[in-house]
């Protein structure tokens, strides 16, 4: 009976897992608390873009104090991407890549791009 149920339960799981990759529309953008900052650091705005290969959530973070944006995005190591392997409940690679400006730190987070090849 125990062999049952987790025969199902795989089945299920299977499904599940394959709805993601097969039926997930372009609008599937991973959330921002995917990312995790450093302590000191924090989101300052939390917006969406799409286009044609997709959308993703875009960050702007302001580094912790004494803490450049480009040693941020070093730190992180989203540069010049991050892939997050995915977990039980969604187990899509989340990419960040991370642009650098002035005094913030810009994040785009998506699973539609590919793994970055220099």
């Amino acid at each position: 009976m125990t062999l049952i149920l987790l025969a199902v339960a795989a089945v299920i799981y299977g499904l599940y897992v394959g709805y993601l990759f097969m039926m997930a529309d372009e609008g599937d953008r991973p959330p921002a608390s995917i990312v995790q900052l450093p302590a000191g650091a924090r989101i300052l705005s939390e917006d969406v873009s799409c286009g044609s290969g997709g959308c993703a959530t875009q960050l702007v973070v302001q580094p912790p104090d004494g803490v450049t944006p480009e040693q941020l995005a070093n730190r992180m190591g989203a540069k010049p991407q991050l892939r997050i392997s995915g977990n039980f409940i969604d187990p899509r690679t989340v990419s960040v890549m991370a642009w650098p400006k002035e005094t913030t730190l810009a994040l785009s987070l998506d699973y539609s791009s590919q793994e970055y090849v220099p």
